[in-house]
């Protein structure tokens, strides 16, 4: 069984990562460090494949800006990861109990060939940064018009019974311990250079009941998720809290693992319909939201909705640039890379990797 999902996202509030927690309690990580270009996500995906042929269940985290490419392994029964280090940054500075082995590639790259380019490079570079810090403006004020969305809702949700819908949810959690529960962060998904993608079938498919929450903006889904990760914790089950790719203070789903359950927002931009025994819908504008609301606020809503969108789409325009920067930064290091140094590198990572299993 393969899972994918990131660890990290393009968001309103800048590029923030859940590394450390999505990859807590590991007993060893590998950090592959080299330039873009110079194969890290080939080498991930390469021993993430070779992991899968033996039966072991694996992690896949994908890059946020090109899902296609992996920032991250995880091995969640043997306790190792093999991360890119340029993705994670200084994630697990703090973290004490996990051992760290730095695999570099610089020494394929040929630095005479790189010499030519250093200001190109830099000017990339730079570009890069800004194209990053204006995504995220645009995220941002994209997410201010979102909040207005959620106002024609707020103004008319009934509170009591968005109470009484969070505690027929909560009876579903039982006491398991006298302990605390573990959450583990991540997300399901993520704004990409292509647009919304998101892994929430993948990630539910082991559950046994799969909740579709539907609602409108403001119709109190997200608060709902908070509440149920909380009690969660109180009761001792351990649950996967997965962040919305957009505005990570906004949560998305929850999976309680030892429960076989999943409840998820199931709205654009990853909005999913049920398709087997198990799964239901739980409509939050139905049971929480007064009834005409939709209709009272339709011409305001439909504007607000048009602005929502357009600003969506130049935001990810906007990943689109940094995307062929990206790729073009990439394509100077690659002419600089030995890839027969790469390879005997690489070769080595597998199977010190695969020598963890014996």
């Amino acid at each position: 069984m393969v899972k994918h999902a990131f660890a990290s996202g393009n968001t309103a509030h800048g590029r923030v990562n859940f590394f450390k927690s999505a990859f807590q309690g590991a007993r060893r990580i590998f950090l592959l460090e080299g330039a873009p270009g110079t194969g890290k996500s080939v080498w991930i995906r390469r021993i993430a494949e070779a992991v899968g042929e033996r039966d072991i269940r694996t992690e896949w985290f994908h890059n946020p800006l090109d899902s296609e490419t992996l920032d991250g392994l995880w091995i969640p029964a043997y306790g190792v990861g093999v991360i890119d280090a340029t993705a994670c940054q200084d994630a697990f500075d703090d973290v004490q109990d996990t051992e760290f082995v730095r695999i570099s590639l610089e020494s394929a790259v040929d630095v005479a060939v790189l010499l030519p380019f250093q200001e190109v490079l830099q000017a990339l570079e730079d570009q890069i940064e800004a194209g990053y810090q204006r995504a995220t403006d645009s995220f941002l004020h994209t997410l201010r018009i979102h909040d207005d969305w959620e106002k024609y809702y707020i103004e008319h949700i009934r509170f009591a019974d968005a109470d009484i819908v969070t505690d027929e949810l909560k009876a579903l959690i039982p006491e398991q311990s006298t302990g605390q529960g573990l959450a583990r962060h991540l997300y399901l998904g993520a704004a990409t250079w292509r647009g919304a993608v998101d892994y929430v079938m993948n990630l539910t498919e082991e559950t046994n009941r799969r909740i579709y929450v539907k609602g409108r903006p403001g119709s109190g889904k997200s608060t709902m998720l908070k509440k149920l990760v909380q009690t969660a914790e109180e009761r001792g089950v351990n649950v996967e809290v997965f962040h919305c790719g957009f505005d990570p203070n906004s949560l998305d789903m929850v999976v309680y693992p030892s429960l076989g359950l999943a409840i998820f927002d199931s709205t654009a931009p990853h909005e999913h319909f049920p398709n087997r025994e198990g799964d239901e819908i739980l409509d939050m504008y139905v049971r929480t939201i007064d009834q005409g609301t939709d209709e009272r606020y339709a011409d305001d809503i439909l504007e607000v909705k048009t602005q929502y969108a357009a600003s969506m789409k130049a935001s990810i325009a906007i990943l689109a640039e940094v995307k062929q920067l990206r790729d073009r930064q990439r394509l100077i290091y690659a002419a600089a890379t030995d890839y027969t140094i790469v390879e005997n590198i690489g070769q080595q990572l597998l199977e010190e990797v695969l020598m963890q299993f014996d």
